[in-house]
């Protein structure tokens, strides 16, 4: 009797200590835990172990065999250090997961995108490229491959991180249609413009722009170009279409380089946007200053201001003096 009652009391205390134990990660700070959707239950232990170096493993295996526990719910569990057992398991038993902010914002190529997406997400950077760079997968959204890019919208978004493709293809476009209002796309309409061709424009103005009260000003220039049938001859399509952009200025292989991106070279519009521009530029772009500017060049002083004019003469006469700047100060 005395042997069972002192069993009794070491499988009480036993019990006690592991699932009301204080602190059970050997961490000073929250450590973030992942579970991958296609783990199966040894392959889900072999990460908690790994990531959260728990002090007391044997105790967490001895409650998960108590518990009954047959299945970990995959996702991104952040684990305070002051959580014990009992909490942990509860917390990846229920899937309480902790969300992520994704943040979309300087993204010029789909590979930095695809980059962006597998780091913060369990979507891997291969099947963000084979989907974005699929012809029927583009045009069943709505988009080309050349023009996808317009589906994202720069902004934080919160998710889980164990979110698959679909999942977040169909949260972009929720996103795209509720920044699409009836306005916008009024506007839109009012320039002659689709929402696509809009981004596009504003993807321009982004690469170009170096002060914000400027934006509406360039803006107008490239619409008027446009609608004169004018090559619209912006610089960073040259550099976007050579993807030289470690190149602090445009030489003559960038402006003779055969792409359709190369706004030398082809009238029009890209076939997409160069970049994904701020909410800001597109909304810019949407509400551009209506003006009789035909050219823009920085002005030679390098104070991130553009000199406006009407003609060529007086354009070429401002480049030719930004020209002799960059030269003087060795920018190549």
């Amino acid at each position: 009797m005395k042997r069972k009652l002192i069993i009794g009391i070491s499988l009480i205390l036993f019990a006690i200590y592991t699932i009301c134990g204080i602190d059970n990660v050997d961490s000073a700070k929250p450590v973030k835990l992942r579970i991958s959707s296609k783990s199966n239950m040894k392959e889900a232990l072999e990460s908690i172990h790994g990531q959260l170096k728990l002090k007391r493993p044997f105790t967490f295996t001895i409650l998960l065999r108590l518990m009954q526990v047959k299945k970990i719910k995959p996702g991104l569990y952040e684990i305070s250090p002051s959580e014990n057992n009992w909490r942990i398991v509860r917390k990846l038993m229920s899937g309480n997961q902790t969300p992520v902010n994704f943040v979309i914002n300087n993204i010029v190529l789909k590979e930095d995108l695809a980059g962006k997406i597998a780091a913060n997400l369990e979507i891997d950077s291969a099947t963000v490229m084979d989907k974005l760079n699929d012809a029927n997968f583009c045009r069943d959204l709505g988009y080309t491959t050349e023009n996808i890019l317009c589906l994202f919208l720069p902004n934080t978004y919160q998710m889980y991180w164990n979110i698959n493709w679909d999942q977040f293809i169909q949260r972009m476009e929720k996103e795209n249609r509720i920044f699409w209002t009836d306005e916008r796309l009024e506007k839109a309409k009012a320039l002659k413009l689709s929402k696509e061709e809009i981004y596009t424009l504003a993807s321009l103005v982004q690469k170009e722009y170096y002060k914000k009260s400027e934006r509406k000003t360039i803006a107008g220039v490239i619409y008027n170009r446009l609608n004169k049938g004018m090559a619209l001859q912006i610089d960073a399509t040259c550099i976007y279409a050579t993807r030289d952009f470690t190149a602090r200025r445009v030489n003559e292989t960038h402006l003779h380089f055969a792409s359709p991106y190369n706004t030398y070279m082809k009238t029009g519009l890209p076939p997409g946007p160069i970049c994904i521009p701020e909410i800001g530029t597109i909304d810019d772009a949407l509400n551009l200053e209506s003006h009789p500017f035909l050219f823009y060049c920085a002005k030679p002083d390098l104070s991130g201001y553009h000199e406006f004019s009407t003609n060529f003469t007086a354009h070429i006469h401002t480049a030719r003096q930004y020209q002799k700047t960059l030269n003087k100060k060795g920018i190549h």
